[in-house]
């Protein structure tokens, strides 16, 4: 489950998919892969602060340069890196499931 808010915390909008059987890590870089994507595709906001938010600790460190992440997520971690630079204003940050609880029940329900 995934989410649009202004830097106030107004909610613009959250977004759910299957991805199916994943491992959570998985899931999560594929997620974040999606919204990237989705912003670059909108010319309107590829200037715009863009903050991408996840409760993956791990995968937020690969995406900010803290290593390349397991051999099963290389390619996709370099990807989000490289989408990142088209949204020049955009970063990946970690923020734990315990503040955001709408993500954390979608989740739960698999939705």
């Amino acid at each position: 489950m995934r989410g649009f808010t202004r830097s106030n915390g107004k909610v613009l909008c959250f977004f759910s998919a299957s991805v199916g059987v994943q491992s959570p890590i998985t899931a999560e870089v594929l997620e974040i892969a999606k919204a990237i994507e989705l912003c670059i595709t909108k010319q309107k906001v590829r200037d715009k602060e863009i903050i991408f938010e996840s409760d993956s600790k791990t995968l937020v460190s690969w995406i900010n340069g803290g290593g390349l992440g397991s051999t099963d997520h290389v390619q996709s971690v370099f990807g989000i890196g490289n989408n990142l630079n088209i949204l020049s204003r955009a970063c990946v940050v970690f923020k734990s499931r315990v503040f955001n609880s709408v993500a954390d029940s979608l989740a739960k329900n698999g939705e």
